[in-house]
C-alpha cells in the first residue's frame, strides 16, 4: 500500500478521534449521518458512497455558485480600498 495512502488514513483517524473529543452533540450527529450513509442497505456501501461522491459534485457547483457574486462584491471592496489607501 502506498506511504501516502497510509499518511492520508491516518490523518483521517487521528483527526476524526480529536473532532469527536470535543463532545458536541451536533457533531457527532453528523458523523453517525455521514456512517450510516454509506452502510449496506437496498444499495451497497460502494454504489451508495459512489452516489454521494456524484451528488456532493453537483451540489458543489449548485451551492458553490452562489460565492461568485459574494466574490465580486469582495474584490470590488478590496480594490476600493486599495485605491483609497494610495490616495
Amino acid at each position: 500500500m502506498p506511504a501516502k495512502l497510509d499518511e492520508f488514513r491516518a490523518c483521517r483517524e487521528r483527526m476524526n478521534d480529536r473532532i469527536l473529543e470535543i463532545d458536541h452533540l451536533g457533531i457527532k450527529r453528523f458523523f453517525n449521518l455521514d456512517t450510516a450513509a454509506y452502510k449496506d442497505a437496498t444499495l451497497d456501501g460502494k454504489t451508495r458512497e459512489l452516489l454521494g461522491l456524484v451528488a456532493s459534485n453537483i451540489a458543489l457547483v449548485v451551492g458553490g455558485s452562489i460565492v461568485i457574486p459574494h466574490m465580486r462584491h469582495a474584490v470590488e471592496t478590496i480594490d476600493t480600498l486599495r485605491l483609497e489607501q494610495n490616495k
